[in-house]
Formats: C-alpha cells, sequence, structure tokens
C-alpha cells in the first residue's frame, strides 16, 4: 500500500508531467501544417518544443530540491527526528 509520503512525492511531479505533454501537443497544434507537408521538417520544432518542456521541467526540479533541502536542514538544526538524514558511511572497512 503507498504510504502518504510516498504518494506525496507522486503528486509532487504530477503538473511537470502535465507541463511536457502541454508542451507537446502545443508543438503538434502549432506546426501541424509542417507534419501534414513533411515530417522532417516538423521534428526539430516538436523538439525543440519539447526540449524547452524538459528544461523548464529541469528547472522546476532543482527548484523544489533546493526549497526543500533548506527546509530539511532548517529542520535538523531544530532537531525535528523525523526529517534527520542517516549518515553514510564514507569509507567501508575491511
Amino acid at each position: 500500500m503507498l504510504s502518504k509520503k510516498h504518494l506525496t512525492n507522486k503528486l509532487m511531479y504530477a503538473p511537470h508531467a502535465f507541463l511536457v505533454l502541454v508542451c507537446i501537443f502545443l508543438s503538434i497544434y502549432l506546426f501541424h501544417d509542417y507534419m501534414i507537408q513533411s515530417p522532417w521538417l516538423f521534428l526539430p520544432f516538436a523538439g525543440l518544443v519539447t526540449g524547452a518542456a524538459f528544461g523548464l521541467l529541469y528547472l522546476i526540479h532543482r527548484a523544489i530540491r533546493k526549497t526543500s533541502d533548506k527546509k530539511q536542514g532548517e529542520e535538523q538544526k531544530n532537531g525535528h527526528p523525523r526529517t534527520q538524514r542517516r549518515k553514510i558511511p564514507t569509507e567501508i572497512s575491511s
């Protein structure tokens, strides 16, 4: 069964996926004349719009990660035990 945290993490990226789909359909709508004439003319335009959508997705994802890391750092300073990260050992002793 899905936990609340897992579901929240999945739903956090739903607007990004929607943004990518909107950009893909927008490119098809804007350049459908090119697509009918020659698919080879359509592909670069669709690639540009889709690339821009994924670029926006990356920027939004990075901004969300930075703000969540800042919040997590503040909560760790305040001593909330649930949000503290485990320390991963850097050296493996043999």
